[in-house]
């Protein structure tokens, strides 16, 4: 014959099974959309060319997917983690590759419906003339430009990545932000 729990078993075990509950993983699908803009945005700033930043975040999201059971990242640090995987995926890229591409050709010549040709093709160059300047940058330097213009990171998440504190995070960004800039300058 079963006996009744005592009112503290049957709490603790309501209380276990609400943890179980907080515990479960997010869907991989919902990590997915809401976080392969921004790894897109980086493996972009990073590459500059968009079809290896494409290729880039297929790879970072591939290899997320198969360690995502068992690596188990949690919920607050899942941004974290898939950034780390990015910027190893984008470090084996620069390694397979002998130089850097640039952007295709075809950016440049391609006309929005509704856009004026002309200021299509102004906007092209103009955004040529940002990659060719972001590539000349020496590799931290562009990471930090990644991080923080492309994927838009908070200098918190900047800091983690880089491992350094926040401050130093926000100095260095300022600096190659503007080192950036400068360089667009100067080729006008």
């Amino acid at each position: 014959m079963d006996r009744p729990r005592p009112v503290e078993e049957q709490d603790h075990a309501s209380s276990r099974s609400a943890n179980l509950e907080q515990v479960s993983p997010v869907p991989f699908e919902e990590i997915y959309e809401q976080h392969s803009p921004d790894i897109y945005r980086y493996c972009l700033a990073r590459l500059a060319d968009p079809a290896a930043a494409e290729d880039a975040t297929a790879n970072t999201f591939m290899k997320a997917f198969s360690a995502y059971s068992r690596v188990g990242p949690a919920s607050d640090g899942v941004r974290l983690w898939l950034f780390r995987i990015a910027t190893n995926v984008v470090k084996d890229h620069h390694r397979r590759q002998s130089r850097r591409r640039r952007l295709v050709a075809a950016l440049v010549g391609t006309v929005r419906v509704g856009q004026d040709p002309e200021a299509q093709a102004v906007l092209g160059v103009e955004l040529q003339g940002i990659l060719d300047a972001l590539a000349d940058l020496p590799s931290r330097e562009r990471h930090l430009v990644g991080l923080r213009a492309g994927a838009g990171l908070p200098f918190s998440e900047i800091a983690a990545l880089m491992n350094m504190n926040e401050n130093s995070a926000r100095v260095a960004t300022h600096r190659a932000l503007q080192r950036l800039r400068t360089a667009v300058e100067a080729n006008r």
